[in-house]
């Protein structure tokens, strides 16, 4: 059985989710436990879901109709201090985010003072089991970019597998 845990989890008040199984049925073994309270089979939650506090979603997540299925989802923040950058050149700095794998999507949330500093472009990847790296970028033509303050990074990796 694949297990999700999702420390918080908010939707817009608009919007519904709706937990089902991959091809759309409620078979048995399949629903939500939060906080000991399990809800079973297809269940459309409409406005904010939130679990939190050890609660489990089994067998994946969609949102939306005809979503694509979240089995897992991880998140680290670290604080990354970069240093000057050369025009045109990069600087790749590690993080760790426990049970990254290859494949898995990367998103990255730098704070304003690292992704605005100066012209510098800042991107993640997976670079290898429980790593993730966050690469700043100086988009100049000549000269160098200013040394960005350090700063915290959060990296949410997920899998959609």
């Amino acid at each position: 059985m694949k297990t999700i845990l999702f420390v918080a989890l908010f939707l817009p008040a608009f919007a519904c989710a709706e937990l089902k199984a991959p091809d759309g049925r409620s078979p048995d073994g399949f629903g939500m436990t939060l906080g000991g309270d399990t809800i079973l089979g297809t269940t459309t939650v409409h406005g904010p879901l939130d679990v939190k506090d050890g609660g489990t979603i089994h067998n994946g997540l969609f949102i939306g109709n005809n979503g694509t299925k979240i089995s897992k989802a991880f998140a680290a923040d670290v604080s990354l201090d970069f240093g000057v950058i050369a025009a045109g050149a990069c600087q790749t700095l590690t993080m760790t985010v426990t049970n990254a794998s290859n494949g898995d999507v990367v998103a990255i949330g730098p704070p304003q003072a690292l992704a605005s500093a100066d012209t510098n472009f800042v991107f993640s990847y997976f670079a290898q089991a429980d790593i993730v790296n966050v690469r700043l970028c100086c988009m100049r033509l000549t000269g160098s970019c200013a040394n960005p303050p350090a700063a915290t990074v959060e990296a949410l990796v997920i899998r959609a597998k």
